[in-house]
């Protein structure tokens, strides 16, 4: 999966894409995501707190703002 950054966000700008792999956060942050597959759907289930990627400038772990990113990806089958 891939996150498309729509708004300014971590020192990211608009248009920026970044691999993004789902996973939780060990540290207790409630944060992370994890994508539930079936026959006929996709899922994808996130913590209270949403997901957290690395800033682009600072190389901090920082929450990304949900409504700056949008996810994309390929389906394959």
């Amino acid at each position: 999966l891939k996150l498309r950054c729509k708004t300014a966000d971590a020192n990211y700008s608009a248009g920026d894409v970044i691999a993004w792999a789902p996973g939780g956060d060990a540290y207790g942050s409630n944060s992370g995501c994890s994508i539930v597959l079936t026959s006929t759907n996709i899922a994808l289930r996130f913590a209270t707190n949403g997901i957290w990627l690395i800033n682009k400038t600072t190389y901090a772990i920082t929450l990304a703002t949900a409504a700056n990113w949008e996810i994309i990806g390929d389906i394959i089958k």
